[in-house]
């Protein structure tokens, strides 16, 4: 029986690991807030002209310089790794027809987690946090 299941938690990359799991599909928070940050200033210096456009595709060679700031968290740099690329700029109404604002969705790219990867310290459940 083939199991895959949605985000990869601490438990989950366990589980993927002992084989019980054979595929989750993480998302790249640690990306979020400083992709939010550099177009905030963006926006603040040069106005809504400086967001992205729907339809382009953001790279990491675009925003990387700005993410990877070489700080580390308990001696991992999460930021190092252009996980989050690339990044389709869509319209939020594709998303759900319940939506019927639209606006700019920065939707980063998925991480395939399997038993190659299961125990990157990269993945955002495998981050060195105090409790877990």
């Amino acid at each position: 029986m083939f199991i895959a299941t949605v985000d990869a938690f601490p438990q989950i990359c366990d589980e993927i690991g002992a084989g019980n799991i054979d595929v989750a599909v993480d998302q790249t928070p640690a990306f979020y807030n400083p992709i939010a940050v550099y177009y905030m200033v963006q926006y603040l210096e040069k106005g809504p002209s400086a967001l992205p456009k729907f339809g382009e595709t953001i790279t990491a060679d675009q925003l990387q310089p700005y993410l990877d700031t070489g700080v580390k968290h308990m001696g991992l740099d999460p930021w190092k790794v252009p996980m989050w690329a690339p990044a389709q700029i869509r319209h939020m109404t594709e998303f759900s027809s319940d939506i019927t604002h639209d606006y700019i969705w920065f939707q980063t790219n998925a991480v395939v987690v399997t038993k190659d990867n299961y125990n990157s310290p990269l993945l955002w459940g495998n981050f060195p946090l105090p409790g877990w």
